[in-house]
């Protein structure tokens, strides 16, 4: 039940804005660039948070919602680090130079809004906070991951049905795929040290890489891209990981 309820919520809130958002420019009526479209694409990006808000009674209280999202801080910063380190590695190493529409200054206000409203605090109390321990409950590790990705890029799809949206730059089953892949790096991250809020940042860092440098798929960037999602399984199956709690926000028990 528990999770229906967050698939329902979160692909409830984010296909109603973001589904209205690509019929008014399908219809001509506002296009990408117009405040209400923004307004849309901005409250659809929260749904997956707003589902574990409304799934999790006990996250509402700012000490819940404290522990939720900071419980293994410590524990994962050093997991973090290594991370952060690996994505810039391997995506500036196989990059074609830096993208000269996203200057070095504007780098630190990009990572900002990404940790925070582009992706990071907007979707990973969602995903990684609660889909990915109660689906863990029901399903082995790898397999629980697979299915939070695959889940994952289907929320993304109405931007693929917007006229005039940058993802149509994109072909939907590389997102698809990219998505499977940083999925697992973020799980690895949440299961090894617990915490919500780091997998926040790396989203957000993850963003902010892949428009900071101008990418060429190859395999130099293919074989870093499964580095790191090796990697990421290791932390999450390998030796002297935290025991799991068995209870925790959206727990069926």
């Amino acid at each position: 039940m528990v999770i229906s309820r967050y698939l329902g919520v979160a692909f409830g809130v984010t296909w109603v804005c973001w589904g209205l958002r690509a019929a008014l420019a399908t219809l001509g009526v506002a296009d990408v660039t117009s405040v209400l479209s923004q307004a849309l694409f901005f409250v659809g990006g929260f749904g997956p948070t707003i589902a574990a808000l409304a799934t999790s009674p006990e996250t509402r209280a700012p000490a819940g919602l404290g522990a939720f999202l900071l419980g293994g801080t410590r524990r994962s910063a050093g997991w973090l680090a290594l991370l952060a380190i690996g994505v810039v590695a391997v995506f500036g190493l196989t990059s074609a130079g830096l993208n000269p529409a996203l200057p070095l200054v504007a780098v630190p206000g990009v990572l900002l809004a990404a940790v925070t409203v582009s992706g990071g605090l907007s979707e990973e109390p969602g995903w990684r906070g609660l889909l990915q321990p109660a689906l863990e409950r029901r399903l082995p590790y790898l397999t629980a991951t697979l299915a939070v990705g695959a889940i994952w890029a289907v929320w993304h799809l109405p931007l693929w049905l917007t006229p005039g949206d940058s993802h149509l730059g994109f072909p939907f089953p590389l997102f698809a795929a990219q998505a499977i892949l940083l999925s697992f790096w973020l799980a690895g991250l949440r299961r090894r040290g617990g915490s919500v809020l780091w997998c926040c940042v790396l989203h957000g860092l993850v963003n902010t890489v892949m428009s900071l440098f101008v990418l060429q798929l190859g395999v130099p960037l293919v074989a870093g891209l499964l580095a790191l999602t090796a990697l990421s399984v290791w932390m999450g199956v390998g030796p002297g990981r935290p025991a799991q709690r068995e209870e925790g926000p959206g727990s069926s028990r």
